[in-house]
């Protein structure tokens, strides 16, 4: 399997999710509501409603504004999906399909891959990054690989240290 996202519809190789980090979203999810490709959100709580499974069945997330995911945030709390560990200010992200042809002319497979539509948001190329309010960055202008682009890790401080 290739490891670059390009190759595979964007779903990544792995995808770890981390409560607390930042991410940013691959697909629009709910463009009406501003959960499109490239909205950044942090990731609140993973939530498993499945048994016998150690694969999460909702990623919580909440976005920097809270104007955006509300008419989501009211449609999921009129099913029911929040309870006692889930915040009237977070939303849901449950995993996509997609379908991505893999291998050489003679030999193609089709494959078909389930994941979150997340992607870490920490370390962004300087194009992405583009338009981004950022407090603190670390930015690596050094090219010691000359096509590769200088990107910037943006810092999360907490509370305490801000």
């Amino acid at each position: 399997m290739p490891k670059e996202p390009s190759k595979t519809a964007n779903l990544h190789h792995t995808l770890v999710i981390v409560i607390g980090m930042t991410y940013d979203l691959i697909v629009n999810v709910c463009t009406k509501d501003g959960l499109s490709n490239g909205a950044t959100c942090a990731v609140k709580y993973i939530e498993y409603r499945k048994v016998d499974t150690n694969r999460p069945s909702i990623i919580w997330v909440q976005c920097n504004d809270i104007d955006i995911e509300t008419e989501r945030r009211l449609e999921y709390r009129n099913k029911g999906f929040y309870n006692n560990h889930v915040d009237d200010s977070w939303t849901p992200i449950f995993d996509i399909e997609r379908t991505f042809n893999y291998g050489q002319t003679r030999t193609l497979s089709t494959i078909q891959g389930t994941q979150f539509p997340l992607q870490p948001a920490a370390g962004r190329s300087v194009h992405r990054a583009q338009g981004s309010t950022l407090d603190r960055a670390v930015i690596d202008l050094s090219q010691k690989h000359p096509k590769k682009i200088a990107h910037l890790h943006q810092l999360h401080l907490a509370e305490s240290d801000q």
